[in-house]
């Protein structure tokens, strides 16, 4: 019996031992994949009184800025560190030169990077400025109380107050205005002017722009990551104060004469141009000066200027076939008129521009 097992033992070990050469036997080699250096390592903002650093997320390519909500500056100046050989490029693919310095980051608003690395793999990080939470809710209003209810009107290119608790002299604010009927929201109604602290208070002034278009809105402004409702506000239109056409130049037959209202965005409210559908010029005989030979019957009439290009900002008018020379007046002897299209309630025949010094007009070019 004994050597029965024995004679048995000896194919069993021989199967071993050929499963262990054979496991011995073959070796699989297995490249190693070099990481391509096109990290961003470092990303702070150089221009705060205190440091921020971004977080960096190699994953995701995303960079986070946590901004303090006191901190009042309205562009980001970041520095950058790349990984040894690393250059960063622009859209194009064209390097940019970091001796320089990149461009600032308006706070609030997110930028992107492209790192190329040595082997040619480009990484694109996003930039995502975050204000920090502030745990006092934003108070805003159109008067010192801050808790006003009544609506306003303003007319638009007016500039307005709100007084809040805006704890920052940063002008990193949005103003949202919803229309009452349509339910149409618009963040595009106003153009930030300053921010200025005082004991009580901070004034935040805003200015309407010409493009805010004429309605009853509900009224909301976030500042620096807070948001608080204001009273309502009623949007209008006003016609521009006339322009005195101050003009030395000459132009020629066909040339485009330009018409902005009077100090536009710097005081008080210029009004807006609104639909035209005609501009002309009269010349009276009594208070004006003409080239010789002027004939007689274009006095007192009305000499259409064809309206080339209008927005509510300027208009642009052909000069057209009439006669050569040095043209002036003094009082209202040459006046400029606006016929606006009958839906603005603009009306007709509205003068618009003076003239009160000479110009030439020469032959078409």
């Amino acid at each position: 019996m004994k050597q029965i097992i024995k004679l048995f033992a000896i194919p069993l070990l021989g199967l071993f031992g050929s499963l262990l050469l054979h496991s011995c036997s073959k070796t699989e080699v297995v490249a190693y994949e070099k990481e391509s250096l096109n990290k961003i390592l470092e990303f702070k903002i150089t221009n705060s009184p205190q440091p921020l650093l971004g977080a960096i997320d190699h994953t995701r390519n995303s960079i986070t800025i946590y901004i303090p909500y006191y901190l009042g500056i309205d562009y980001l100046v970041p520095a950058l560190k790349l990984e040894e050989g690393a250059i960063l490029i622009d859209e194009k693919g064209e390097e940019i030169n970091l001796d320089g310095g990149v461009d600032p980051i308006r706070t609030g608003e997110t930028a992107v990077y492209r790192v190329k690395g040595t082997d040619g793999t480009v990484r694109t990080y996003n930039v995502a400025p975050t204000f920090l939470p502030f745990n006092v809710p934003l108070q805003a209003g159109y008067t010192t109380t801050m808790v006003d209810t009544n609506p306003v009107s303003k007319i638009a290119t007016a500039q307005f107050n709100v007084y809040g608790n805006f704890a920052s002299t940063s002008t990193h604010a949005k103003f949202y205005f919803t229309d009452k009927t349509s339910g149409k929201v618009h963040h595009d109604f106003v153009s930030m002017v300053s921010v200025l602290p005082s004991e009580a208070y901070y004034t935040l002034t805003a200015q309407l722009l010409p493009e805010a278009l004429a309605g009853d809105y509900k009224v909301e402004v976030e500042h620096q990551g807070r948001r608080a409702p204001l009273p309502d506000m009623k949007v209008t239109y006003s016609q521009p104060f006339p322009t005195f056409f101050s003009s030395t130049a000459s132009y020629a037959i066909g040339d485009t004469i330009t018409f902005t209202p009077s100090s536009f965005g710097m005081v008080g409210s210029q009004g807006v141009y609104l639909e035209l559908d005609r501009v002309y010029l009269v010349i009276q005989k009594q208070d004006a000066t003409v080239p010789a030979g002027f004939p007689a019957a274009l006095y007192d009439q009305q000499i259409a200027f064809p309206v080339v290009k209008q927005t509510r900002r300027e208009v642009k008018v052909i000069v057209p076939e009439i006669p050569t020379g040095m043209y002036g007046s003094t009082a209202y002897g040459m006046v400029f008129y606006f016929d606006y299209a009958d839906h603005t309630g603009f009306g007709k025949g509205i003068r618009t521009g003076v003239v009160d010094k000479s110009f030439e007009i020469k032959p078409k070019k």
